[in-house]
């Protein structure tokens, strides 16, 4: 009886995700071959609301939105405002995997879908078929 009542008590991916986050790093597989993963540039925070609302602050962007749970691995992010206006609108779907202390958002775009969303190819210049990013975050610790 201890260990289901032990099992009942582990917080769910959708109650762990919300919080604050800082962005680490992030990495590329284009078609299939995995590119080295880079240590995030920027000081982006992200926030996660238990009312299902997100947003996302760096020194180049501000942007924020909805999101909802798919099932009990992937969210579909909305994007209601950015700093750029191409991503106003977006959908994403995203598989997530949290921990107390760490995000990972593993986001799977088609060739279609990058077509819509990165700049045209230059001539001899091919657009991946797919790409899967993969984005980590530490959870940003109350002070």
């Amino acid at each position: 009886m201890l260990g289901a009542s032990l099992v009942a008590a582990q917080p769910t991916q959708e109650q762990l995700l919300v919080g604050k986050w800082r962005h680490v790093s992030s990495g590329h597989t284009i078609d299939g071959k995995q590119s080295s993963i880079k240590p995030s540039e920027t000081h982006a925070i992200g926030e996660f609301t238990a009312d299902k609302k997100w947003s996302l602050v760096s020194a180049k962007n501000r942007s924020s939105g909805t999101y909802r749970w798919l099932d009990g691995e992937r969210i579909e992010q909305t994007v209601i405002e950015s700093g750029f206006p191409g991503q106003v609108g977006m959908v994403s779907v995203k598989r997530v995997r949290a921990t107390a202390d760490r995000l990972e958002f593993i986001t799977s775009h088609t060739r279609e879908e990058l077509e819509r969303a990165m700049p045209t190819v230059k001539p001899g210049e091919r657009r991946p078929s797919e790409m899967v990013i993969t984005t980590v975050f530490s959870r940003v610790v109350k002070e």
